[in-house]
């Protein structure tokens, strides 16, 4: 049985950049909300899709060009590298959106756990949304070849 040598860099690559164009589309909705129609939009709730939907999109091109699916170590790697992107990306902004951060060090404990906590679903997010996109892209391949 043959292995699927696919560079993972490339795909993370394509994670990273798909995940920061969605994170300026984003914000970019967010302050032409906020200058022209005086209202804002509740972005934060839509924050914790933006991996599961980057990772679905990356997962679909990777299945189309390569031909297969990653599975077991490759697939953890593949995630874990995207999470790595994620908090090299989020946690700059994060400190950009708490400047104040010494009057945070009373609960410095409790906010290493949340951040432990949602480091824990980014992960699971990104994963199962690879899981997805690798399903709908086979899907889609096996409609074409029946047809």
């Amino acid at each position: 049985m043959d292995t699927l040598q696919v560079s993972l860099l490339r795909y993370a690559g394509r994670f990273a950049a798909i995940y920061i164009l969605i994170k300026v589309v984003l914000f970019a909705a967010l302050l032409i909300a906020l200058q022209f129609f005086q209202t804002e939009i509740p972005l934060k709730h839509v924050a914790f899709a933006v991996p599961l939907v980057t990772a679905m999109l990356v997962g679909q091109r990777l299945f189309k060009r390569e031909g297969a699916r990653l599975i077991g170590g490759k697939l953890h790697k593949l995630t874990g590298l995207c999470l790595l992107i994620i908090i090299a990306i989020d946690v700059p902004l994060g400190y950009l959106a708490f400047p104040d951060i010494e009057g945070l060090s009373d609960i410095k404990g409790l906010i290493i756990g949340l951040v432990l906590f949602f480091a824990f679903l980014a992960y699971w997010s990104i994963f199962f949304g690879y899981r997805i996109g690798f399903g709908a892209a086979e899907k889609e391949a096996a409609k074409k070849q029946a047809s």
